[in-house]
């Protein structure tokens, strides 16, 4: 599930325009993990992964994200944006919420 952001530098066009649609729709990262809440209600089986950039996440609070993302129902995170340097922001984190933190090597 897909987080937006303004400055998605890493996508191709069609994620690029799909973030930028979705956050003229007025989405947020409080909706994204309320879409995610409701998901789960309905199905507790399939994993759900957010994937997006790190400056959300920072924007909103690390700490308080991944109480809200535990809550949510959230299984993993692809941060695209976040190397391996800087897994003490995040990564290690996350980890210690019970959040996978996926990455590839």
């Amino acid at each position: 599930m897909g987080m937006p952001f303004s400055d998605p530098m890493a996508d191709g066009p069609a994620i690029q325009a799909a973030g930028l649609r979705a956050l003229k729709g007025g989405q947020t990262l409080v909706k994204t993990l309320k879409l995610a809440s409701d998901f789960r209600a309905g199905d507790d089986e399939t994993p759900i992964v957010l994937m997006g950039y790190y400056n959300p996440i920072y924007i909103y609070g690390v700490d308080r994200f991944l109480v809200d993302a535990k809550a949510s129902g959230i299984d993993g995170l692809i941060v695209v944006d976040l190397p391996p340097e800087m897994d003490e922001e995040l990564c290690i984190p996350a980890l210690k919420a019970g959040i996978n933190f996926i990455r590839s090597e």
